[in-house]
């Protein structure tokens, strides 16, 4: 099956979608997400998701070896440009607050 993941049609931060993401493809990988734009059933036993996320397109084949690692890792360590709500970490104190 092909999927495409829509990341930028979802406002929730990384960790809550990486969240979603391990449980979409540790149960079965069924398209009921908001995020899933397009599925075609290919006639693979494997998952290939189309990831799309500010600009970038990038794709990650889900297999039963790579699943669970997939899952725990989470899908912005398997992609060639992380995204930038990834590192949206505020380092410098506000002295205002």
């Amino acid at each position: 099956m092909r999927i495409t993941m829509n990341r930028d049609t979802c406002q929730t931060i990384l960790p809550a979608c990486e969240e979603c993401f391990a449980t979409f493809i540790l149960h079965g990988g069924y398209p009921d997400r908001a995020c899933i734009t397009n599925v075609v059933d290919d006639g693979s036993p494997d998952l290939t998701l189309l990831v799309q996320y500010e600009g970038s397109e990038e794709t990650v084949v889900v297999t039963d070896d790579n699943r669970e690692m997939l899952a725990y890792e989470g899908w912005d360590r398997f992609v060639s440009v992380p995204p930038h709500f990834a590192h949206t970490v505020d380092t410098q104190p506000n002295k205002d607050r």
